[in-house]
């Protein structure tokens, strides 16, 4: 009996022994269980997050890609056509057909013409029989701009689809011809972003810097404005939420170039979004996840870790331990693969080639020359148009293949968008580099693909460069992609190689143009400037002359700024071009002691310390009051690089220069800016003139109008209508309280200044 109440108290012993270690570890096992779902929830987000930015990353860059020739066509094509016969139609109508061949983004090519609105396209469009192009949007907005412009969506007069047009107006001797359009039909544009998704419900979606849905799944949502009435929206269904949400951090998506937007919807789930900006067309590529499917994922890793906790109660302590540890190091790697790697094809992505990139470029520092090949399918889209995006991923990992047995061991393939590869060949000198990159071009080149009983022939276009110790990554993924893009120019299946010591201008024959050109002005004297003044509203005294560029035609025509300013930028001129201008205005000044000019400045230009010595020796040399010259600058200068802004207006201020902030109110951060510039550094506030030329019919941009007026007089600021065509306009300009106004009713452009 008492052997059995000791064997009793044993077990008791051991039973509580047992419960308590099983206890312990359930507690363990809950505690380490919800640990480790935060930190599987937050990898996740961090995951999502990432996957979001790089699909609208890459979109953007795809888009941009595939708009930027159409925009290059048109103004190649609006100068050719300036040296035309611009009254004989056949001529007119061929040449269009011609230059609308072959392209399949765009479906009509067409010129109106301003004496007698004849229209003549490249599709033969059907159109009413009173139609008059002089009074399409796309017309009126060119000849305002005097520029190349894009439209927002409207709906074409011959098919009745919405489209957006890129315009520009032609001139010959300063006289308008009519107005050059090509139009993007957003039913074809649709297409670019069809079929690109992330996860299994994310999609992306598009809209222009007016607010304009120009690409999105939900096809009721396209040319729709995010700043319409509330009844609007109403009549769509879906993405009501979203799309408020969006409405609502509209002005802060506008400000910045990239950047993610959150919310709860209605069902308190968290919607989590990313954009990216397209350069030059200021478009905004919002990659967006399904609320349901993060909810989903967020119940499974949820459920998991039930399970798992689950599992430790009925499992010993070690057992537990030893499984989640082994899972957790396999997700972590699966994760780590995930953000490193391409979905499709395995190779790694782009983040992953800049990280091997940072350690290649230190191991130039010491010594070891190093390459990057830039790869691109110069005719892969020809695959995705006849079968489909599912054969052009057969096609794709097919490449890969060939890609990797056609390398060497170490060389690192990625993927970094698209059919775009690169290849990084570390302890490769200059002619190795170049042996691979022709032995890959050749083996594509000599290799077939055969899909669904088609067979394609593709080609490859490379671009090379060495790698610089003096360089950082981006500059160096630059001049690779700069090589490939000459690549391409060439006609593409070739290799194109940019060394260290080379400019990469010629990764264009056009830009390549334009440079020298623009070279070639600055020498010979080869610009012109213009001078158009600024009255008083109430007394038409003139208080002071802007000073506008235009370069000088080999026939004695002048080339209005669009046509070369964006190539200046791009490659650095603009410092040189701005300091001319102010030199010479300088000079316009000492002859005429009694006037006041204003000279634009570049965004390209302002933070650049030698303009900066330019100008203030320039003055000081030339003897001219500081406060007879003034400069105009737009918001988007200023917001490149604020603090350096600041500090560089800073120094042309206290020298007795002015300043007036041009286009106000087209921007999303006007206002914003406008409060930060106004106390220090501004003198005028030039009211846009697109909200100018409606003040007198529209009343929405009268109010306008009148809000910038009441803002700036708040701050003590003057105000200067842009745009004044006629006397309709001046007299509500007047009626607001503008102080000046510019524009052709009350003086043109002049090569001379009348006092």
């Amino acid at each position: 009996m008492e052997h059995r109440v000791r064997l009793e108290k044993k077990r008791r012993i051991l039973l509580a022994l047992v419960l308590t270690a099983l206890l312990l570890a359930g507690v363990g096992s809950v505690v380490y269980s919800y640990r480790h779902y935060t930190e599987q929830r937050e990898k996740y987000f961090q995951m999502l997050r990432q996957t979001e930015r790089e699909a609208a990353r890459n979109a953007a860059f795809l888009l941009g890609e595939v708009l930027r020739p159409y925009r290059e066509l048109v103004l190649v094509t609006a100068t050719q056509l300036a040296k035309m016969n611009l009254d004989d139609d056949a001529a007119v109508d061929q040449f269009l057909t011609e230059k609308i061949a072959g392209l399949s983004v765009v479906d009509n090519f067409y010129f109106g013409r301003e004496r007698d609105g004849k229209f003549l396209d490249s599709a033969n469009a059907q159109l009413p029989r009173d139609f008059d192009p002089r009074k399409r949007p796309w017309y009126r907005e060119a000849v305002a701009a005097r520029g190349f412009i894009v439209t927002e969506p409207y709906r074409d007069a011959a098919t009745g689809e919405l489209c957006l047009t890129l315009a520009i107006p032609v001139y010959q001797q300063q006289e308008l011809r009519g107005v050059l359009g090509l139009d993007i039909f957003l039913r074809t544009a649709q297409g670019f972003i069809a079929n690109l998704k992330f996860g299994t419900e994310g999609y992306l979606w598009v809209t222009d810097g007016r607010g304009y849905i120009l690409m999105h799944p939900n096809k009721a949502l396209v040319g729709l404005n995010l700043s319409s009435s509330a009844q609007a929206w109403r009549r769509v269904r879906g993405d009501q939420d979203y799309l408020e949400a969006l409405r609502a951090n509209w002005q802060k998506i506008c400000s910045a170039f990239e950047g993610e937007l959150s919310y709860r919807n209605e069902k308190n789930e968290l919607v989590l979004a990313q954009f990216w900006t397209i350069p030059v067309w200021e478009w905004k590529v919002i990659a967006a996840a399904a609320p349901a499917e993060v909810s989903r994922q967020l119940k499974n890793i949820a459920l998991f870790n039930l399970v798992t906790s689950g599992m430790g109660l009925l499992s010993s302590l070690l057992l537990v331990g030893l499984s989640l540890a082994a899972y957790g190091l396999m997700h972590r790697k699966e994760l780590q693969f995930l953000a490193t790697h391409d979905f499709l094809t395995g190779l790694p992505n782009r983040y992953f080639l800049e990280l091997n990139l940072k350690r290649a470029l230190a191991r130039v520092r010491r010594g070891r020359q190093s390459a990057l090949l830039f790869l691109d399918f110069d005719n892969f889209k020809l695959i995705n148009d006849t079968l489909g995006h599912s054969a052009g991923d057969a096609a794709l990992k097919f490449m890969v293949n060939l890609l990797r047995k056609n390398l060497r061991e170490g060389d690192l393939l990625a993927r970094v968008g698209g059919d775009e590869f690169a290849v990084l060949l570390e302890g490769s000198g200059c002619e190795e580099a170049k042996a691979i990159a022709e032995r890959l071009r050749r083996v594509v080149d000599e290799t077939p693909v055969t899909l669904e009983g088609h067979t394609f022939n593709l080609s490859l276009s490379i671009g090379i460069t060495l790698l610089d110790e003096k360089m950082d990554i981006q500059k160096i993924l630059g001049r690779a992609d700069a090589a490939l893009y000459t690549a391409k120019e060439n006609g593409g299946n070739t290799c194109v190689i940019v060394r260290p010591e080379e400019d990469p201008i010629a990764a264009s024959s056009t830009a390549s143009y334009w440079v020298s050109r623009i070279k070639a002005a600055l020498r010979e004297e080869g610009f012109v400037l213009l001078f158009q003044p600024v009255v008083g509203v109430g007394d038409a005294q003139i208080v002071y002359h802007e000073v506008l560029l235009r370069m000088r035609a080999e026939d004695g025509t002048l080339i209005s700024p669009g046509s070369f300013i964006p190539v200046a930028e791009r490659f650095g001129l603009m410092p040189q071009i701005d300091c001319w201008v102010v030199k010479t205005a300088l000079k316009v000044l000492q002859a005429n002691r009694e006037l006041t000019l204003f000279v634009n400045l570049s965004a390209a230009s302002i933070g650049s310390d030698k303009l900066l010595d330019c100008i203030i020796t320039a003055i000081k040399e030339s003897g001219i009051d500081p406060r007879q010259l003034g400069f105009e600058i737009t918001e988007t200068a200023v917001m490149k690089d604020f603090e350096r802004a600041k500090e560089w207006l800073r120094a042309l201020r206290d020298l007795g220069c002015r300043f007036a902030l041009d286009d106000f109110g087209t921007g999303c951060a006007s206002f914003s800016l406008f409060n930060l510039l106004a106390a220090d550094y501004l003198d005028y506030l030039k009211i846009a003139g697109t909200f100018v030329r409606d003040a007198a019919q529209t009343p929405s941009a009268r109010s306008i109008v009148q809000a910038i007026t009441t803002v700036a007089t708040a701050f003590g600021k003057k105000t200067v209508a842009e745009w004044v065509e006629n006397e309709a306009i001046l007299e509500v300009v007047k009626e607001i309280g503008v102080d000046y106004a510019q524009g052709f009713y009350l003086g043109k452009p002049q090569p001379e200044i009348k006092i």
